[in-house]
């Protein structure tokens, strides 16, 4: 983990660009993700009924709306 990063994201991830981080309330792994942007081009997005991964799917019936 320490070559990847991740124990201190605010500072791990303070210089990203284009990275946008999708938390949804469903996912088991929503404790250890970013909660706040770190910068202005790595954006945090909340997606309420969402799930791991979810976001990396193509669209389907029964997405919860925030994520489509």
């Amino acid at each position: 983990m320490q070559e990847f990063g991740g124990y201190n994201y605010e500072k791990d991830f303070k210089d990203y660009t284009n990275l946008v981080w999708v938390n949804g309330d469903m996912d088991p792994w929503v404790t250890g993700c970013p909660h706040k942007a770190v910068n202005e081009d790595s954006p945090v997005l909340y997606v309420k009924n969402g799930a791991h991964h979810q976001d990396s799917f193509l669209p389907k019936k029964g997405d919860p709306e925030q994520l489509t």
